[in-house]
């Protein structure tokens, strides 16, 4: 979406600057008239060439932004003059993409420009309209070291909370993808195995298995159409929730979804509750704080939602009377918020909604223990209270999985040399078979010819007359066929090495001698 930046005056005269997305510069200034502002300039906002810009295909990541904020709050605490906190946060800058940002907010700076407005030369990444809005209230406010305190502890809340959701799908995740992939060996691997033992022993398969074996041949097959589906499944879904519309009707649908959207509904009731409680304890406007809100939704439905508060309370209304409409947030926070406007706490109760919120889904173990954690505490998904905790309650634990996943490798182990030695067996006798279908075409062929056919002929002329008279064939009802691992029979004549003529084939891996299925099958030892 495009970026504008603009000046506007508010009804006391006094001007600001700020940067904001919007279609065009008619939603730009749609959106001032709504927040109460009057525009005095709009203009979009050119992205900066030459030197600057090749860094800035970097993207700063979200901890380097807090390690920033939080080193800039320190050095403002101890009375450092914000030009100079700059001038070492640029040598302190945890990447190259960073350190252009800092050395760029230290020009403007020192060239006479506010922070708020070196900032929003950066918008949208790495620095926010809520980050740049704080920051401005801070500076009017003249507690701007507070502010990014209080910035930076937002930002550290926001980091745990996503980090929380982040390990709590990490779970379910993996065990779809292990159960996934157990599936497809299954069906790969084992299934065709016992194929060949149903084909060996010429009994009627029941339907259920016949289904089954038809599935997997057809997964073997056609695996890559399988995969095409899924991927241009997948690039489809992408380009539909990119679309304005698209995104808006895949939000609407996780809503609708049981269990799914009520657990989104807490997530970003948590994300609207900690972002407002901080601003506006930090001194930015509620109408330009709800904006700045609304934008940070990442659920479209709620952003909206958001945004029509705006117009609740510009029409004298209340923020819990704006929530209670929405058909979807969570009536806990709905008589939080309006206990807070009740009693002019509102700020409080908003960063304790938040806590309420983030607390139901994150675990309550220390960062440093959650590694081995994750491997001692059981693990619960989609209950109906629609979280996903570390709590000690019942579920499966990633222990309990290994062991069964021991267990189950024993028992190959133990099964399945005698299943698999098996089918080698079946095999064997299958050569054993073919071979003295071979051993009587060929004595077929010599009561006609007088001899066996040569080297040179080969046990083609069993099938077709290598010109030699008397030839009456063929002596096969079906082509020569090939031994059950795909390769053609030996044969050596004449004389053989072992008889008048040598039959056989070399086993499993195609090599002289072996054991198993891998042993060879000759015509001398069945004579």
């Amino acid at each position: 979406m495009p970026v504008f930046m603009y000046r506007a005056a508010d009804r006391r005269g006094q001007t600001i600057d700020g940067v904001m997305e919007a279609p065009d510069a008619r939603a730009v200034i749609e959106r001032l008239h709504r927040e109460a502002y009057y525009p005095i300039r709009v203009a979009a906002h050119a992205e900066r060439q030459g030197w600057l810009s090749a860094p800035a295909s970097g993207r700063v990541r979200q901890r380097d932004l807090l390690a920033f904020t939080q080193q800039l709050a320190t050095l403002f605490e101890a009375g450092v003059p914000l030009d100079r906190a700059l001038a070492i946060l640029e040598d302190l800058a945890l990447g190259p993409r960073l350190r252009v940002i800092v050395s760029d907010l230290l020009r403007s700076v020192r060239g006479g420009a506010s922070l708020s407005e070196a900032l929003a030369k950066h918008h949208p990444r790495p620095f926010s309209r809520l980050y740049i809005n704080m920051v401005r209230a801070g500076e009017k406010g003249g507690v701007l070291e507070v502010t990014l305190r209080r910035l930076a502890e937002f930002l550290e809340s926001r980091a745990a909370f996503t980090e929380a959701i982040l390990s709590a799908l990490a779970y379910p995740l993996v065990v779809t993808a292990v159960g996934g992939a157990a599936v497809v060996f299954l069906l790969t691997f084992v299934i065709p195995r016992f194929a060949t033992i149903f084909s060996d022993l010429k009994q009627a398969i029941p339907l259920p298995t016949q289904i089954l074996m038809a599935v997997s041949s057809t997964l073997r097959e056609y695996w890559w159409v399988g995969a095409i589906v899924i991927f241009a499944g997948i690039f489809a879904w992408r380009v539909w929730t990119r679309s304005p519309e698209g995104r808006l009707q895949w939000d609407r649908t996780l809503l609708g979804m049981p269990h799914v959207g009520s657990l989104v509904m807490k997530i970003e009731a948590a994300r609207f509750a900690r972002t407002l409680g901080t601003m506006l304890k930090s001194g930015v406007p509620v109408l330009g704080a709800l904006a700045v809100v609304g934008d940070m939704m990442s659920n479209q439905v709620v952003g909206r939602a958001v945004d029509r508060l705006g117009e609740t309370v510009k029409r004298g209304g209340t923020l819990a009377s704006g929530l209670a409409e929405h058909a979807n947030f969570p009536p806990l926070a709905v008589h939080m918020v309006r206990v807070g406007e009740e009693t002019g706490r509102l700020e409080e109760m908003l960063l304790k909604t938040a806590e309420t919120f983030e607390t139901d889904h994150d675990a309550p173990v220390p960062r440093r223990d959650r590694p081995w954690r994750l491997f001692a505490q059981p693990i619960r998904v989609a209950t109906p209270r629609d979280s996903v905790s570390l709590r000690n309650e019942a579920g499966f634990t990633l222990i309990e999985l290994l062991v069964v996943i021991i267990v189950l490798g024993l028992l190959v182990g133990l099964v399945g040399p005698r299943l698999f030695g098996r089918v080698g067996q079946s095999k064997q006798a299958a050569a054993r078979a073919q071979i003295e279908l071979l051993g009587a075409g060929l004595d077929g062929y010599r009561l006609d010819v007088g001899k066996y056919p040569d080297g040179a002929q080969g046990l083609d002329a069993l099938q077709r007359n290598p010109n030699v008279p008397n030839w009456n064939g063929p002596y096969l009802k079906k082509d020569v066929p090939k031994d059950p691992w795909g390769n053609p029979y030996r044969y050596r004549c004449c004389p053989g090495q072992h008889g008048e003529y040598d039959l056989w084939s070399e086993g499993g891996d195609g090599a002289p001698g072996g054991e198993g299925e891998n042993a060879d099958v000759t015509s001398w030892s069945q004579r």
